[in-house]
Protein backbone atom coordinates (compact mmCIF):
# COMPACT_ATOMS: atom_id res chain seq x y z
CA UNK A 1 0.00 0.00 0.00
CA UNK A 2 1.27 3.44 0.11
CA UNK A 3 2.26 3.95 3.18
CA UNK A 4 4.58 0.39 2.55
CA UNK A 5 5.60 2.01 -0.32
CA UNK A 6 6.81 5.50 1.25
CA UNK A 7 8.77 3.04 4.23
CA UNK A 8 10.35 1.20 1.48
CA UNK A 9 11.47 4.39 -0.34
CA UNK A 10 12.57 6.15 2.77
CA UNK A 11 14.70 3.34 3.52
CA UNK A 12 16.72 3.44 0.18
CA UNK A 13 17.07 6.93 0.61
CA UNK A 14 18.79 5.86 3.45
CA UNK A 15 21.11 3.14 1.85
CA UNK A 16 21.87 5.68 -0.44
CA UNK A 17 22.90 8.27 1.38
CA UNK A 18 25.73 6.01 3.25
CA UNK A 19 26.83 5.76 -0.17
CA UNK A 20 25.90 2.61 -1.36
CA UNK A 21 24.48 1.76 -4.76
CA UNK A 22 20.71 1.27 -5.06
CA UNK A 23 19.17 -0.02 -7.91
CA UNK A 24 16.06 1.24 -8.03
CA UNK A 25 13.48 0.08 -11.30
CA UNK A 26 10.30 2.14 -11.55
CA UNK A 27 8.00 4.49 -13.44
CA UNK A 28 7.17 6.77 -10.48
CA UNK A 29 9.03 9.67 -12.12
CA UNK A 30 9.19 11.46 -8.80
CA UNK A 31 10.70 8.85 -6.60
CA UNK A 32 13.67 8.38 -9.23
CA UNK A 33 13.93 12.17 -9.04
CA UNK A 34 14.30 11.96 -5.35
CA UNK A 35 16.37 8.85 -5.50
CA UNK A 36 18.83 9.19 -8.38
CA UNK A 37 21.51 11.29 -9.27
CA UNK A 38 21.62 8.74 -12.64
CA UNK A 39 19.14 7.06 -14.39
CA UNK A 40 19.05 4.44 -17.59
CA UNK A 41 16.60 4.50 -19.75
CA UNK A 42 15.16 0.65 -21.07
CA UNK A 43 13.31 0.35 -24.63
CA UNK A 44 12.36 -2.65 -25.88
CA UNK A 45 14.94 -4.62 -23.45
CA UNK A 46 17.59 -2.48 -24.24
CA UNK A 47 19.93 0.35 -23.11
CA UNK A 48 18.11 3.66 -24.53
CA UNK A 49 19.71 6.43 -22.74
CA UNK A 50 22.21 6.46 -19.19
CA UNK A 51 22.56 9.88 -17.79
CA UNK A 52 21.87 12.50 -15.36
CA UNK A 53 18.03 11.46 -13.85
CA UNK A 54 16.42 14.43 -15.26
CA UNK A 55 17.36 14.38 -18.56
CA UNK A 56 16.82 10.43 -18.76
CA UNK A 57 13.31 11.25 -16.81
CA UNK A 58 12.93 13.90 -20.03
CA UNK A 59 13.40 11.57 -22.57
CA UNK A 60 11.01 8.80 -21.19
CA UNK A 61 8.01 11.83 -21.35
CA UNK A 62 9.37 12.77 -24.56
CA UNK A 63 8.71 8.84 -25.98
CA UNK A 64 4.96 8.24 -24.84
CA UNK A 65 3.87 11.01 -27.05
CA UNK A 66 2.20 8.21 -29.25
CA UNK A 67 -0.47 8.49 -25.74
CA UNK A 68 -1.65 12.49 -27.18
CA UNK A 69 -4.50 10.98 -29.33
CA UNK A 70 -7.71 9.78 -29.31
CA UNK A 71 -7.56 5.86 -27.85
CA UNK A 72 -9.71 2.69 -28.52
CA UNK A 73 -10.35 -0.36 -26.75
CA UNK A 74 -7.91 -2.43 -28.71
CA UNK A 75 -5.11 -0.06 -28.31
CA UNK A 76 -5.17 -0.29 -24.28
CA UNK A 77 -2.37 -2.52 -23.08
CA UNK A 78 -2.90 -2.07 -19.25
CA UNK A 79 -6.22 -2.87 -19.13
CA UNK A 80 -8.33 -4.53 -16.38
CA UNK A 81 -12.07 -5.61 -17.88
CA UNK A 82 -14.49 -7.78 -16.50
CA UNK A 83 -17.44 -6.13 -18.20
CA UNK A 84 -20.30 -6.03 -18.95
CA UNK A 85 -20.29 -2.52 -19.12
CA UNK A 86 -17.20 -1.54 -21.58
CA UNK A 87 -15.23 1.46 -22.57
CA UNK A 88 -15.22 2.12 -26.23
CA UNK A 89 -13.12 4.91 -27.21
CA UNK A 90 -11.55 7.84 -24.68
CA UNK A 91 -10.48 10.93 -25.68
CA UNK A 92 -10.17 15.34 -24.78
CA UNK A 93 -11.58 18.06 -26.03
CA UNK A 94 -11.50 21.43 -25.42
CA UNK A 95 -14.53 23.82 -24.47
CA UNK A 96 -15.33 24.72 -28.44
CA UNK A 97 -15.75 20.80 -28.84
CA UNK A 98 -12.30 20.40 -30.83
CA UNK A 99 -10.64 17.37 -29.81
CA UNK A 100 -6.84 18.02 -28.33
CA UNK A 101 -3.85 17.43 -26.31
CA UNK A 102 -2.08 20.55 -25.66
CA UNK A 103 -3.94 23.39 -23.16
CA UNK A 104 -3.31 26.65 -21.36
CA UNK A 105 -3.97 27.02 -17.75
CA UNK A 106 -7.53 28.43 -17.24
CA UNK A 107 -9.02 26.50 -19.89
CA UNK A 108 -11.74 24.39 -19.79
CA UNK A 109 -10.57 20.50 -20.18
CA UNK A 110 -13.66 18.17 -21.34
CA UNK A 111 -12.78 14.64 -20.32
CA UNK A 112 -14.65 12.38 -22.92
CA UNK A 113 -15.58 8.25 -22.88
CA UNK A 114 -17.50 6.33 -24.84
CA UNK A 115 -19.24 3.16 -23.58
CA UNK A 116 -21.35 0.61 -23.73
CA UNK A 117 -23.41 -1.85 -21.91
CA UNK A 118 -23.86 0.10 -19.27
CA UNK A 119 -26.84 0.35 -16.58
CA UNK A 120 -28.10 2.94 -14.50
CA UNK A 121 -26.46 4.28 -11.67
CA UNK A 122 -23.04 3.45 -13.27
CA UNK A 123 -19.96 5.13 -11.43
CA UNK A 124 -17.07 6.60 -13.41
CA UNK A 125 -14.04 8.00 -12.05
CA UNK A 126 -10.94 9.69 -13.96
CA UNK A 127 -7.22 9.94 -12.49
CA UNK A 128 -4.68 12.43 -13.96
CA UNK A 129 -1.48 12.49 -12.62
CA UNK A 130 1.63 14.38 -13.16
CA UNK A 131 4.87 13.32 -14.47
CA UNK A 132 5.83 12.37 -11.32
CA UNK A 133 3.38 10.11 -10.71
CA UNK A 134 1.57 12.54 -8.35
CA UNK A 135 -2.17 12.05 -8.11
CA UNK A 136 -3.38 15.64 -8.70
CA UNK A 137 -7.08 15.69 -10.09
CA UNK A 138 -10.07 12.56 -8.85
CA UNK A 139 -13.07 12.72 -10.49
CA UNK A 140 -16.49 11.01 -10.37
CA UNK A 141 -19.73 11.10 -10.80
CA UNK A 142 -20.70 10.30 -7.33
CA UNK A 143 -19.02 12.89 -5.89
CA UNK A 144 -20.10 15.19 -8.14
CA UNK A 145 -23.78 14.06 -7.74
CA UNK A 146 -24.40 13.02 -11.31
CA UNK A 147 -26.52 10.18 -12.02
CA UNK A 148 -25.85 8.52 -14.79
CA UNK A 149 -28.82 6.74 -17.13
CA UNK A 150 -29.38 5.89 -20.52
CA UNK A 151 -32.10 3.93 -22.27
CA UNK A 152 -30.07 2.31 -24.99
CA UNK A 153 -27.02 1.24 -22.99
CA UNK A 154 -24.83 3.03 -24.97
CA UNK A 155 -23.42 6.60 -24.02
CA UNK A 156 -21.01 9.41 -24.58
CA UNK A 157 -20.49 10.62 -21.25
CA UNK A 158 -18.55 13.75 -20.33
CA UNK A 159 -17.13 16.04 -17.56
CA UNK A 160 -15.91 19.44 -17.66
CA UNK A 161 -13.01 20.97 -15.66
CA UNK A 162 -14.10 24.35 -15.74
CA UNK A 163 -10.85 26.79 -16.04
CA UNK A 164 -8.50 24.31 -15.20
CA UNK A 165 -5.54 25.52 -12.89
CA UNK A 166 -3.22 23.19 -13.32
CA UNK A 167 0.83 23.80 -13.47
CA UNK A 168 1.96 23.23 -16.89
CA UNK A 169 3.46 20.25 -17.84
CA UNK A 170 2.68 16.41 -19.15
CA UNK A 171 -0.32 14.66 -17.41
CA UNK A 172 -1.53 11.21 -17.90
CA UNK A 173 -5.17 10.13 -17.65
CA UNK A 174 -6.89 6.86 -16.44
CA UNK A 175 -10.67 5.75 -16.40
CA UNK A 176 -12.67 3.49 -14.18
CA UNK A 177 -16.11 2.06 -14.91
CA UNK A 178 -18.24 0.19 -12.74
CA UNK A 179 -21.73 -0.86 -11.89
CA UNK A 180 -23.88 0.78 -9.10
CA UNK A 181 -22.79 -1.60 -6.53
CA UNK A 182 -19.02 -0.43 -7.08
CA UNK A 183 -18.16 -3.48 -8.48
CA UNK A 184 -15.21 -3.03 -11.59
CA UNK A 185 -16.78 -3.54 -14.86
CA UNK A 186 -13.31 -1.68 -17.39
CA UNK A 187 -10.40 0.51 -16.62
CA UNK A 188 -7.88 2.04 -18.79
CA UNK A 189 -4.23 2.78 -17.02
CA UNK A 190 -2.24 5.83 -17.77
CA UNK A 191 -3.76 5.48 -21.70
CA UNK A 192 -3.97 9.50 -22.83
CA UNK A 193 -1.37 12.08 -22.01
CA UNK A 194 -2.38 15.64 -22.43
CA UNK A 195 -0.02 18.93 -21.77
CA UNK A 196 -0.74 22.62 -20.26
CA UNK A 197 0.65 25.36 -21.20
CA UNK A 198 1.28 28.38 -18.83
CA UNK A 199 3.52 30.77 -20.36
CA UNK A 200 0.24 32.61 -20.42
CA UNK A 201 0.62 33.65 -16.75
CA UNK A 202 4.22 35.44 -16.90
CA UNK A 203 6.85 34.66 -15.02
CA UNK A 204 5.94 35.29 -11.42
CA UNK A 205 4.12 31.66 -11.19
CA UNK A 206 3.15 29.84 -8.44
CA UNK A 207 5.37 26.53 -7.29
CA UNK A 208 2.55 24.74 -6.18
CA UNK A 209 1.25 21.57 -8.28
CA UNK A 210 -2.35 23.02 -7.95
CA UNK A 211 -3.30 26.38 -8.14
CA UNK A 212 -6.43 28.24 -6.58
CA UNK A 213 -8.36 31.27 -7.70
CA UNK A 214 -8.95 33.53 -4.83
CA UNK A 215 -11.29 36.74 -4.65
CA UNK A 216 -9.34 39.62 -4.12
CA UNK A 217 -10.73 42.63 -2.13
CA UNK A 218 -8.86 45.88 -0.60
CA UNK A 219 -10.57 48.19 1.78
Amino acid sequence: DAEFQKKCLGKMGDVAGEGRTVLFVSHNMRSIIDLCGNSILLKEGQISKVGKTKEVVGLYLIDRKHLQRRVFAGDVNNRIFFGPSEIVAAWIEESSGKETYLLNTHDDIVFCLDVINIEDNSIVGINVRNSEDQTIINLSNIDDKFTIKTESGEAIIKVILRKNLLQGGHYYVSYWLGDKIGKLCDNWQDVIEFQINDSNLGYTLSKAQVRFQGEWSIT
